[in-house]
């Protein structure tokens, strides 16, 4: 008697133009990477901002709605305003919408997340369908292929700035995610900036 065993998906895209991040539609394609820089100018005001100045919230809204939302954090952890908390509005504006069109939904989850130590050490895959990361300040997310033993055969680092994609456990279909993720290590004097954000499911609101 034999079992139909479920397929892996564990292919990987990568490129520089935003578009590769469509690439996680594709038949066995568990990740898709934009290879890209922050604006220089957006990483050097990030870099100085100490811990609690730095804006974090975690909502449920419309790609649109996003500006309001991170003007809203940034009041709340008295960050500096000027031209540095407009290019993180418009950064963050531009991955929201990113999303929104890849995910094909009026709504999203959205978490800008100040990390002071390791807030995921396990490999995982997310209990979601899809997932972008993007680490604004800091070490970027940690990914690599499984292996046999449940941990990743090889590891790998998004660079600071660069989009993934990653397929979660409740991707559509009958292919299993095979590629696993971690959050790198931070500490309070060297803390993490990273955006996460995910389809929210019909009726989910803000």
């Amino acid at each position: 008697m034999s079992l139909d065993l479920p397929r892996l998906a564990e292919g990987i895209e990568s490129g520089p133009h935003p578009s590769v991040l469509r690439r996680i539609g594709r038949d066995g394609t568990a990740l898709a990477i934009w290879q890209r820089r922050m604006p220089a100018d957006l990483r050097g005001w990030l870099d100085g901002l100490p811990a609690g100045r730095m804006p974090q919230f975690r909502r449920t809204l419309p790609a649109g709605t996003l500006r309001l939302a991170v003007a809203e954090a940034c009041r709340r952890a008295g960050t500096p305003g000027g031209a540095g908390q407009e290019l993180l509005a418009a950064e963050i504006c531009l991955l929201g919408q990113l999303a929104a069109d890849v995910f094909g939904c009026a709504a999203l989850r959205v978490r800008l997340e100040v990390a002071t130590r390791q807030t995921c050490p396990k490999w995982h895959v997310d209990a979601v369908p899809v997932r972008m990361v993007c680490t604004l300040r800091g070490p970027g997310t940690e990914w690599g292929p499984i292996g046999p033993d449940g941990v990743p055969r090889r590891t790998h680092r998004l660079e600071t700035g660069e989009v993934g994609l990653f397929r979660g456990a409740l991707w559509p279909g009958d292919e299993l995610a095979a590629i696993l993720h971690r959050s790198p290590q931070a500490t309070p004097e060297r803390p993490r900036l990273a955006l996460a954000i995910d389809p929210a499911p019909r009726g989910d609101g803000p």
